[in-house]
């Protein structure tokens, strides 16, 4: 068996539709996106749009819960004028259907994976969302975060790809597929041959971002200056 990960596509289409095609041409028997499918990248319709369309399972991520549930209050104090408006622009580009779509991601998938099982989750959650703490990849903060009781824990939220099979559970994050700030755009292969083996790829995605820096523009999306200048500096 074959699963393919990626998170925080971010609204960024073309990126997505590169890292499926990777994902498929490798043979996957189920892909999963792990949260965060909108928010700082021009094409938030269409990205739910395609996540649907292709029957892709999505857990919801932190920026899904604030469209849903709307802002905790944590979040809701901390955020600066850009931001709020950001994410009013990308509210309002979703239409009636698609933030009902979006309402049914759940926070956790479970997915059998031979002898074992994959636990797929944005990020640890609390009272019923995406907690709003601090990000920490070092083994004690996670198994803090996710618990221990898990074979296999699959996350997204920090945009950093993270291979951690130092003891069970292992702890697995594909990076982010639509962003550029650590690393390049990245998504992962999980492969099973079967009982307890398990084996973990991270893969880069390689995509025409010239599209996405111009529809940031043409479509004023808010706050793009700084939406550029830090999630794609390095293009």
């Amino acid at each position: 068996m074959r699963i393919g990960l990626l998170s925080d596509i971010h609204a960024n289409l073309p990126a997505l539709e590169a890292a499926l095609e990777k994902l498929t041409r490798e043979g996957c028997d189920i892909i999963v996106h792990l949260g965060d499918a909108i928010s700082i990248g021009p094409f938030p319709a269409e990205t739910v749009q395609f996540l649907r369309d292709h029957d892709i399972p999505c857990i919801a991520g932190n920026h899904e819960d604030d469209l849903v549930l709307g802002f905790s209050d944590q979040m809701d104090r901390r955020m600066g004028d850009g931001e709020r408006e950001h994410y009013r622009w990308t509210h309002a580009q979703l239409s009636s259907s698609e933030v009902a779509f979006i309402s049914e991601f759940p926070h956790t998938l479970d997915l059998p994976a031979g002898d074992l099982r994959i636990h797929c989750v944005h990020y640890c959650l609390s009272d019923g969302r995406v907690a709003d703490t601090k990000i920490d990849l070092g083994r004690t903060a996670l198994e803090s975060a996710f618990g221990t009781e898990h074979q296999i824990v699959a996350f997204g939220h920090t945009h950093r790809a993270l291979i951690d099979r130092e003891k069970p559970p292992y702890f697995i994050n594909p990076g982010s597929a639509g962003l550029h700030h650590t690393g390049g755009p990245s998504v992962m292969l999980v492969d099973i041959p079967g009982g307890h083996n398990v084996d973990f790829r991270i893969i880069p995605v390689e995509y025409d971002p010239r599209p996405v820096l111009t529809e940031l523009e043409r479509r004023e999306v808010s706050d793009r200056a700084f939406i550029r200048e830090t999630f794609f500096g390095d293009i």
